[in-house]
């Protein structure tokens, strides 16, 4: 599975790298694209793109515009992939893997994957955001964020400032990818007209991204 936000923040980007590289790959290429963050893309690549972030192997993923992928990249990938696999263990031998057909098994779990569509990177930006072990706002903030009371229209300045306060101090790791993930939504809805993803919409897909009960509290 994938490791706690600690592990794999990064300090100069602000957030787990992979995150940042499906950002930067969605500003140049899909922000305006209809339904953006909405919309599925191909499930497959999708899921052996997250197995690859799930082995800590994300340098595995290249995202290439259609237009700007030539022989050398691919070349480029082919000699990534050698070089990988010089360093990893044998394939195994278990039984789970004579059950996987031509084409399965270890190769393809360690082969490069190569994306040039932002509907399967925004979808790789929200399931790496989504899978960790701890949501980006913590079981801790949440569960004091729905311990605040309900505020009148007069009240909400009293309010934000509640939010503020809990939120700020979450651990650094955790504040600082969620700047990066609000930032990176504000910049997607500016570009409601084209992309037709107001800030509600959004506001619906990363609820249960960023945050959640603990399993055992949800049933208390």
């Amino acid at each position: 599975g994938l490791q706690a936000l600690d592990k794999v923040y990064h300090e100069e980007l602000h957030c787990p790298e992979i995150v940042a590289r499906c950002a930067s790959f969605i500003r140049k290429f899909g922000i305006t694209n209809e339904g953006i963050f909405r919309k599925p893309g191909n499930n497959e690549l999708l899921q052996m793109a997250l197995a690859r972030v799930e082995m800590h192997a994300s340098e595995l993923i290249t995202f290439l515009a259609p237009e700007d992928y030539t022989a050398e990249d691919k070349e480029y990938s082919e000699d990534k992939f050698v070089r990988y696999m010089s360093h990893i263990a044998a394939p195994s031998s278990s039984s789970d893997s004579s059950k996987k057909g031509k084409g399965e098994g270890e190769f393809s779990r360690v082969c490069i994957v190569t994306i040039r569509c932002p509907l399967i990177a925004a979808q790789m930006f929200k399931a790496s955001l989504r899978d960790l072990p701890e949501p980006v706002i913590t079981y801790k903030a949440y569960g004091l964020l729905m311990q605040l009371p309900a505020a009148t229209a007069t009240e909400e300045h009293v309010l934000l400032e509640a939010i503020t306060m809990i939120l700020n101090d979450m651990p650094r790791a955790h504040m600082e990818t969620l700047k990066f993930v609000l930032q990176m939504l504000k910049d997607v809805a500016e570009k409601e007209e084209e992309n037709k993803m107001p800030v509600q919409s959004l506001a619906n897909i990363f609820a249960p991204t960023l945050m959640k009960a603990r399993e055992q509290d949800q049933w208390s």
